[in-house]
């Protein structure tokens, strides 16, 4: 079953995907800034759960997906806790 996503839950799974590809790699938040050229600031905020309003643009996660080695895909999914939620 496919889940509807609010435009807060949307922003909120990419921001938790993000998160999660970041701490996986071990890069610091400074590194993968300047690789993808943003500021350390704008980095950061699509990081911080609480500010849903900074969230990537296409363009930003176009150069995540080439930093990291991923797929775009990988932002948009839900983890199997998630998936598990969904079933219940």
């Amino acid at each position: 079953m496919n889940k509807k996503y609010s435009q807060k839950e949307f922003y909120l799974l990419i921001k938790k995907n993000l998160r999660r590809i970041h701490e996986e790699s071990g890069y610091s938040r400074a590194h993968v800034a300047e690789q993808i050229n943003i500021t350390f600031q704008a980095h950061s905020d699509m990081l911080t759960l609480s500010l849903l309003d900074r969230y990537p643009s296409i363009e930003t996660i176009r150069k995540l997906c080439n930093f990291f080695e991923i797929q775009p895909s990988e932002f948009f999914q839900a983890t199997a806790e998630e998936n598990q939620l969904q079933k219940s």
